[in-house]
């Protein structure tokens, strides 16, 4: 029953995709002034990672830092507390077919970000609901088949390297982007 359920939200993902319009414009580390985090709260270390990252992302002068994390369960942990920038949704924020249907998913993917980081693994259909949909003009993750629809830039990693091996290869790709071309999806 599940996996007809899943076939049937990633019919609606696709469906909702194809209606979606964003306004795609590069922006690299040093222009952007809002950006989004999108991660899987596997664990307290995923968090403290994500939260290590965050205040890198407020260090390099980035003004507005908002994350977005999934719980795949019905209750959050106790290592996530609330904090300003930090939204969570989990199971019990899902509808029948395994999509988001929350005022915090809601909210997320209508704000307009210069760039959305993705940090999932593109094994949640929730969070790919929320990259394909987001409003954000950059949308950068690791490079996953399932993702490869959503993502303007997607960085290559071999497939054990784990997130503490994935961030450090985002920023120097972030820096150097050059914003007089036109975003394409590759």
């Amino acid at each position: 029953m599940a996996g007809i359920q899943e076939q049937i939200g990633t019919w609606m993902l696709k469906r909702d995709y194809r209606k979606h319009k964003r306004k795609k414009q590069g922006k690299n580390l040093q222009e952007a002034n809002k950006v989004a985090v999108l991660f899987q709260a596997k664990d307290e270390e995923t968090y403290k990672t994500v939260r290590k990252y965050v205040r890198f992302l407020k260090e390099e002068g980035i003004k507005k830092v908002l994350v977005l994390g999934f719980i795949d369960g019905k209750e959050n942990p106790f290592f996530l507390p609330s904090k300003l920038e930090f939204d969570y949704f989990n199971r019990k924020d899902l509808n029948l077919y395994k999509l988001p249907r929350s005022v915090v998913v809601s909210n997320f993917i209508a704000e307009e970000y210069d760039i959305l980081i993705d940090l999932t693994d593109g094994a949640q259909l929730a969070l790919t609901y929320v990259l394909a949909l987001s409003k954000a003009r950059l949308k950068v993750g690791r490079h996953l088949q399932a993702h490869q629809e959503y993502l303007d830039l997607m960085i290559q990693l071999p497939a054990s390297a784990d997130l503490n091996d994935f961030l450090p290869h985002i920023n120097p790709y972030l820096k150097i982007f050059n914003t007089n071309q036109h975003v394409e999806r590759v």
